[in-house]
């Protein structure tokens, strides 16, 4: 018990399995045995089928049942099958239970397979005939004139019948269309291809035959490609396919006037291919078993030709009064070839109007200066169009205008399109994108001057741009002289030394546009130092003292001077120390810069010349021009006041500046006033 309720179990779970799919290819490689490759929950839900491989009427018969009794509904792909038969089967009856159905199915879309054996005509039964799809696929590249037709296995005029599918598509490869491929004109009334809305030709398609899709009332949409070089007689005649303007594929060689239906006022546009155009309409008299061939275009319908051929085409079958209300426009350079022609004299002939068929600009895009202006050309093609004005636009005025010719002028920053419309066809424009640049013209810096003490730094800018409204505001910067001022990329400045520099601002995108600013570095005065710091000077004479800023660099170097008792000596401004009668003063410098000070003793002396020489001594010492001499001694040597060594040697003359000396000659000491 618990074995079966197992297996049961397992049944069930395989069947609900089978139960989700929906799309099933099978490559089935041994015809008759379709059913065998599609499990049972399968058929019970498939949706899609594709089928390669081999398969006969047993086959045929097995995929019949899934369309009628299960849910195979939405597309049969047999297009990669091949149909073989039993021994006993006739080649022209392989086909005839494919679909015999004898209810209606509900399948959507049929790819039929590539190769098809065309039913005998006294076939009884028509394989499609009860099935009702949208679309069919149909055809290869091995159908011919003679094999493609689709009336006598498809569409059929026998009681109940349900195809006629509403979207044909014929495979690419094909390259006729046989003739009565669907014609429905023995049909009308029952059944019949009363359902066709849309045919699908291929690029590969050269033919198409006469009455191939002839009464298909419904049959509103074809695609033409370029290429079908032969439409013949009635083709479309009856259908619903009646464009304004019937463009006929630029590959046609020969035109049946009565290969598309017709309404009053169409256009038909006629390529240069055409060599001859065949106004043939047979008409079939039942009283008489006769045929009258007639006039297709009547004369009492406005028709209108456009024939892109300077040679006239021959016009076949007509009579004079065929073309009497049609207008026929033809090349300029043949108006004289279509009137001296018959029929074409008949008709109205005027010049194929050149029409616009683009526009093109001189330019893509482009960068122009506010206030700045730039000429856009726009070039419509053809060049011999008959109306080749543009209309000019901006997409935004605040940012550029546009005048009537194409000259546009920048008004504010911004971007906008600029746009060549044509006059005759507003549908075709051209545009481009304009960018409007407004530029930095002038730089202001503040400060404009400005002092820094050595190791001082700054950095508050002040720069005004104008105009206000300029894209680029990116600025450098830059020192006239980096040893005596650094500044950064974002305008720090600092002070290295004593001097002065030109620091500059300069815009990043016109080096023309700078401004500067005039920079002094102050060198601090950190000492004063005197040349002398005692002086002894004779009465009623001059000397002068020097002052030595510390450091030498320091920008400022002037110094006040300063006497303590100027009844005693007094000193200029340049440092000259006059004294005035004897005794002591002391003499400051004081720099400007810091305040810092430097003293000197000065001793005012009666001018003695040489004290203290003993009557006794074994020397003699007299005074000479710019020093002294010493006679008579065998050792001399001469300090001054600061206990410097100013000679040392054997006695002569001695040369000596002003000022006072210690004078030792063998082992005795004098002071010496010069």
């Amino acid at each position: 018990m618990r074995q079966f309720i197992l297996i049961l179990l397992l049944l069930c779970g395989y069947m609900l399995c089978g139960a989700q799919a929906t799309t099933v290819t099978i490559d089935n490689q041994t015809p008759g045995w379709l059913s065998s490759k599609i499990n049972y929950g399968d058929q019970q839900t498939i949706e899609n089928l594709t089928v390669t491989g081999y398969i006969n009427t047993t086959d045929l018969s097995f995929i019949g049942t899934l369309m009628q009794k299960h849910s195979l509904d939405k597309f049969l792909d047999l297009s990669e099958v091949s149909i073989v038969g039993n021994a006993t089967d006739n080649d022209d009856e392989l086909f005839h239970n494919i679909f015999n159905l004898s209810t209606n199915t509900n399948i959507r879309k049929l790819a039929l397979p590539k190769t098809i054996i065309t039913p005998k005509p006294n076939n009884k039964i028509c394989p499609l005939i009860y099935l009702e799809v949208d679309t069919l696929i149909y055809g290869s590249e091995k159908c011919s004139e003679y094999n493609n037709s689709l009336w006598g296995y498809v569409f059929s005029s026998g009681s109940g019948a349900k195809s006629s599918p509403k979207h044909l598509l014929f495979r690419d490869g094909m390259t006729t269309i046989a003739a009565y491929a669907c014609d429905n004109y023995s049909q009308q009334g029952s059944g019949g291809n009363v359902k066709i809305e849309t045919v699908s030709c291929p690029n590969s398609i050269k033919y198409i035959g006469k009455n191939a899709f002839r009464d298909c009332k419904s049959l509103s949409t074809i695609n033409l490609p370029d290429g079908i070089e032969e439409i013949q007689e009635s083709a479309f005649e009856d259908t619903n396919f009646l464009p304004d303007t019937l463009i006929l594929p630029s590959s046609l060689k020969k035109y049946y006037t009565t290969a598309f239906p017709k309404k009053n006022g169409q256009t038909v546009v006629i390529p240069e291919s055409v060599v001859e155009i065949d106004n043939t309409y047979q008409t079939y008299s039942n009283t008489y078993n006769t045929w009258y061939t007639n006039d297709y275009i009547s004369s009492t319908n406005n028709y209108i030709f456009i024939i892109n051929r300077v040679s006239p085409p021959s016009f076949k079958y007509y009579s004079e009064s065929c073309l009497t209300k049609s207008t026929i426009y033809v090349p300029k350079e043949s108006l004289s070839l279509y009137k001296e022609k018959v029929p074409y004299s008949k008709a109205n002939i005027k010049k194929i109007p050149v029409s616009v068929t683009g526009v093109t600009l001189s330019i893509k895009s482009a960068t122009i200066n506010v206030n700045e202006s730039m000429t856009i050309v726009a070039d419509v093609q053809p060049s011999d169009a008959d109306n080749g004005r543009v209309t000019w636009t901006s997409s935004d005025l605040s940012v550029a205008k546009v005048a009537w010719d194409g000259f546009v002028t920048g008004t504010s920053s911004g971007k906008t399109i600029i746009t060549a419309t044509s006059v005759e066809n507003p549908a075709i424009s051209a545009s481009c994108e304009i960018t409007v640049h407004q530029p930095l013209r002038v730089i202001t810096l503040y400060p404009s001057e400005m002092s820094l003490k050595v190791g001082e730094s700054f950095e508050h800018w002040s720069i005004i741009f104008s105009p206000a409204s300029s894209d680029n505001k990116e600025v450098t910067w830059s020192s006239s002289d980096e040893n005596i001022a650094k500044i950064d990329a974002n305008g720090k400045l600092i002070a290295l030394s004593g001097g002065s520099a030109v620091i500059s601002v300069i815009s990043v995108e016109d080096q023309e546009v700078r401004d500067e600013c005039n920079l002094t570095v102050i060198q601090p005065v950190t000492d004063v130092v005197l040349n002398k710091t005692l002086l002894t000077i004779n009465k009623d004479e001059a000397e002068r003292l020097e002052a030595r800023i510390i450091p030498e660099t320091a920008t400022n170097k002037s110094v006040n001077w300063q006497s303590s008792d100027v009844r005693v000596a007094m000193v200029s401004q340049e440092g000259t120390v006059y004294a005035l009668q004897t005794g002591t003063a002391t003499i400051m410098a004081t720099s400007v810069d810091g305040g810092y000070s430097a003293l000197c003793k000065v001793n005012v002396v009666e001018n003695s010349g040489i004290n203290d020489i003993k009557e006794d001594c074994n020397y003699q010492v007299q005074p000479i021009p710019g020093g002294i001499k010493v006679t008579k001694a065998k050792y001399v040597k001469v300090t001054n006041v600061y206990g410097t060594v100013i000679y040392d040697g054997d006695c002569g003359e001695i040369l000596l500046s002003r000022g006072i000396y210690l004078v030792t000659i063998d082992g005795e000491t004098i002071k010496i006033a010069i």
